[in-house]
């Protein structure tokens, strides 16, 4: 009869979930805690564990009893889908991680041949896992970056109406208030002069810049609220942000009015 040692599954199976609930929520573009990934990922190495114990080699018994429903709860709590829908996909994706994360180890198992003598050594199951993880990863990050739209919608408070504005989302733009340290984005004048708030002298700001072809400049800028910020991703808002007023137009070909700080939508 074979012994398991159950410290080494509970290990085995809980650095996997680390990296299951990490490569998850890197497709899924979900911000969470390291804690809560660590307290998922030790919830479903505890249910794995307890599935051992009592359901002995009854495989689907064990998925569908245990790990699946622990699963279901392990997403809700990592990611915090707001509906059954939500946390149901999130689910999925975790599984599809899984079975390519597996795929992947057999892989490499069967194409190395000292992989193939030490199958059952746990410390190289999680090296092994390690390396996928990481160029799934790389790999996840490429993909996304390819697929990125540049551009999103800004919605800002005219004086008689909302302002509709497509902007840039530029990743080089540092530009910042020198007394706040704020991020700033830059705003075409056209429109810069039809926001709600640019006679109150309290939200005028100064920025200075430096850019290629001038060594430093100064532009006009201003605090203003309600900023809705509308990308692939979803709708966020922000309750304020700075602009500074740009004399001219941005694009040649009227495509944008604004350069988005990253800091804006991150």
């Amino acid at each position: 009869m074979k012994t398991v040692y159950i410290e080494n599954v509970f290990l085995l199976n809980l650095v996997m979930n680390l990296y299951l609930f990490r490569l998850t929520g890197f497709i899924l573009r979900k911000s969470t805690t390291l804690l809560r990934i660590l307290l998922g990922s030790v919830a479903g190495a505890l249910g794995y564990c307890i599935s051992i114990c009592f359901f002995n080699g009854s495989q689907s018994l064990l998925m569908v009893l245990v790990m699946l429903p622990v699963s279901v709860l392990g997403c809700f709590f990592v990611f915090k889908g707001k509906t059954i829908y939500e946390v149901l996909r999130h689910t999925g994706y975790l599984y599809c991680v899984a079975f390519f994360l597996g795929g992947g180890l057999l892989f490499l198992q069967r194409q190395i041949p000292f992989l193939q003598q030490m199958k059952s050594s746990a410390i190289l199951i999680l090296v092994c896992a390690g390396v996928m993880y990481e160029g799934g990863r790389v790999l996840i990050r490429f993909l996304q970056k390819r697929k990125e739209n540049p551009f999103c919608t800004v919605i800002l408070q005219g004086e008689s109406e909302e302002l509709q504005i497509t902007a840039l989302i530029d990743t080089g733009n540092g530009l910042r208030e020198p007394v706040s340290g704020r991020s700033v984005s830059i705003l075409e004048e056209e429109v810069f002069r039809k926001m709600k708030d640019r006679l109150l002298p309290e939200k005028l700001k100064v920025i200075p810049y430096h850019s290629v072809g001038k060594t430093h400049g100064i532009m006009m800028g201003m605090e203003v609220s309600n900023i809705k910020i509308r990308t692939d991703d979803g709708e966020k808002e922000l309750p304020e942000g700075i602009l500074a007023m740009y004399q001219g137009r941005l694009s040649e070909s009227g495509s944008y009015q604004m350069i988005l700080s990253p800091e804006w939508i991150s």
